[in-house]
């Protein structure tokens, strides 16, 4: 899973979701949420495959990224 805080900005989501389909990562589950403001938002995404660290860095050169972390609990 990752957790991804970002300006809450059109094509925010399909950047994500298009820099792991070109590394063959589908996302199991999306979910979303953003300040009352409207100004920032966060989303976990569950993956089918853990994401390298080359992944994580592309995706926080991302536009409108702020933060990018990976999430692992249990096992």
């Amino acid at each position: 899973m990752i957790l991804v805080q970002n300006v809450d900005r059109p094509g925010v989501i399909g950047n994500i979701g298009l820099t792991l389909a070109k590394h063959g990562i589908n996302i199991a589950r999306f979910q979303l949420g953003r300040t009352k403001d409207k100004e920032q938002a966060i989303c976990t995404v569950n993956l089918d495959t853990p994401a390298s660290e080359d992944i994580m860095h592309e995706i926080r050169a991302l536009p409108n990224i702020m933060t990018v972390r990976h999430i692992k609990f249990g096992a």
